[in-house]
């Protein structure tokens, strides 16, 4: 019984820590850090050409795309209002056997005069074989010093490519990540998580390197690219990470957003945060080495962070079932058991009626639950398949 104790404890301080503990930490100690460092200035150029534009990198900018139908011409206009020298700008669309109208549309828009000045070169593959083998071919093309990466489904800020240029001129800096909001949240809870998230990722780029970045724009250096493993789930985070493993930071600059236009219900969602789940315990695994001490600050995060987000399902479940036969000899842990059961009920009621009639907190605790509850179902997924077939790789979609 005394090790049921000292477990449920563990548990209980790894729960606490990670949720409560490591995001104070790393608040007071990134914002210390941060209140330091003062963030490259762009260049200013409002759409004109300048003697500056000479010393402006080259930069390719790669977007995968799979039935965006909806969104790609959006996104292709808002392509054509970015603020950056034509002559130092190529666009690489990367159309992965699409089913719908994603490639009409590009030849489409490429006849209107906005879009005249840009490089944009279109590779269309007959068959879909997954956003990685699209990265990873997508590489093979690349000759510019800086590579952008984004999604159909975001919308970039005009000055975007100036402000990630700028940190650059720093020869540490390998990667440059902007912040992320959404055009129509799919919940409060969504939205206010992405929004934790942003701040994480500011104290943890103050530190040293922000752990991964959003998928919807980022940019790297060319000698950054590391060609993916073909069932790599969560590349945004892979690929950043490996620039780290190789010696360079990563920077975070959340003075401009991307917007996302898709808007998530609740089984993309699941869907989405069930992989998501799966990815994280993927990248601890082939990460490992980035947890040495000789990593600093990187290492802490990592297992701060991420590291325990894979763990915490299985200290959830453990807290509960340790509950339990100590619930026979103590009236306090009667009342921890009685307070897990209550909060779990609380959390099916509210994910069985409107979201809308519960307090704000109440529907945070709930997306925070339920997010927990995907992640454990994405861990065990992947662990069983590796199991089951430990040399099948699955193709990323």
């Amino acid at each position: 019984m005394v090790w049921i104790m000292i477990l449920f404890w563990l548990c209980a301080a790894l729960v606490v820590y990670h949720h409560v503990g490591y995001p104070l930490l790393l608040k007071y100690v990134g914002k210390r850090a941060g209140g330091r460092v003062t963030p490259p200035l762009p260049v200013k150029r409002g759409f004109k050409a300048e003697a500056s534009d000479a010393a402006l990198p080259t930069i390719t900018l790669v977007m995968p795309i799979y039935n965006e139908a909806a969104t790609l011409a959006a996104k292709l206009q808002n392509l054509a209002s970015l603020d950056y020298p034509a002559n130092k700008l190529s666009i690489h669309l990367h159309f992965d056997g699409c089913s719908d109208e994603s490639y009409p549309i590009a030849l489409c828009q490429l006849g209107d005069p906005a879009l005249q000045q840009l490089h944009i070169r279109l590779f269309d593959h007959p068959c879909n074989r997954g956003k990685v083998a699209v990265l990873n071919e997508a590489m093979t093309h690349i000759e510019s010093e800086l590579v952008a990466l984004t999604d159909v489904s975001a919308l970039l800020p005009i000055d975007s490519l100036l402000l990630a240029v700028a940190h650059f001129q720093d020869p540490e800096i390998g990667v440059v990540g902007e912040a992320y909001r959404f055009w129509q949240p799919g919940s409060q809870g969504e939205e206010s998580y992405w929004h934790y998230q942003s701040q994480i990722k500011l104290c943890e780029s103050a530190l040293g390197s922000m752990l991964g970045a959003h998928g919807a724009f980022y940019m790297m250096r060319r000698e950054c690219l590391t060609p993916l493993a073909a069932d790599t789930i969560n590349d945004d985070f892979m690929l950043p990470m490996m620039a780290i493993a190789k010696g360079y930071k990563a920077v975070y600059d959340n003075r401009c957003s991307a917007l996302e236009l898709e808007v998530s219900d609740a089984l993309l969602e699941a869907q989405r945060r069930k992989r998501i789940g799966a990815g994280n315990t993927q990248q601890l695994l082939r990460l490992l080495p980035l947890l040495h001490p000789r990593f600093g600050w990187v290492a802490f995060n990592f297992a701060s962070g991420k590291g325990l987000r894979v763990l915490m399902p299985l200290c959830l479940t453990l807290l509960w079932l340790c509950a339990i036969p100590l619930a026979t000899q103590s009236m306090l842990f009667q009342a921890l058991l009685v307070l897990q059961l209550l909060g779990y009920l609380l959390v099916t009621l509210i994910h069985l009626t409107p979201l809308y009639s519960w307090p704000t907190l109440f529907r945070k605790i709930h997306y925070l639950v339920l997010g927990h509850w995907y992640n454990g179902i994405g861990t065990l997924r992947y662990g069983l398949r590796m199991l089951v077939h430990p040399t099948t790789q699955e193709r990323a979609a």
